[in-house]
């Protein structure tokens, strides 16, 4: 851990859940930012006992196309700079945006670019969009999973 990212404390992962030694993977500075936003995207408001107003809710009965995905990622990026002056989740920047690039095989991802407070640089996390759609429609992560990258 960088020294002067220490004030953004740990957090515990929810994806990879477990470190190579099978415990809890817990993370710090930056990383411990991407988590927490994270956390936010896998919550529906009043789910988490702790921060009852975190969370988001994707309008699932809305037609799942490109429309959708940027009015999903304007939702994401106001969600997250509400949390961030309530709950400090750690950023001193951010940005979220569609990123169709792949759109004509089927893949649609949203991109989170965040820089945390007193970081020297951006860290992005992506997802494929259709993918969480359907993780919260059915309650199983499993394929949001397999489309999540944190860097």
């Amino acid at each position: 851990m960088t020294s002067n990212l220490a004030h953004i404390g740990n957090q515990t992962t929810f994806y990879p859940y477990e470190n190579e030694r099978g415990e809890i993977n817990v993370v710090s500075g930056s990383q411990a930012v991407g988590q927490r936003i994270l956390h936010v995207l896998l919550t529906r408001p009043g789910e988490d006992p702790l921060h009852p107003n975190w969370g988001i809710a994707p309008d699932l009965f809305k037609p799942q196309n490109q429309d959708t995905a940027i009015a999903f990622a304007y939702q994401v990026q106001q969600i997250l700079i509400r949390l961030n002056k309530e709950a400090k989740i750690g950023f001193e920047a951010l940005q979220v945006e569609v990123d169709d690039t792949g759109i004509a095989t089927g893949h649609l991802k949203i991109k989170i670019m965040f820089r945390a407070v007193g970081a020297p640089y951006n860290n992005v996390l992506t997802f494929g969009f259709w993918e969480y759609q359907q993780s919260v429609l059915d309650n199983n992560l499993e394929a949001f999973v397999k489309t999540l990258e944190i860097l």
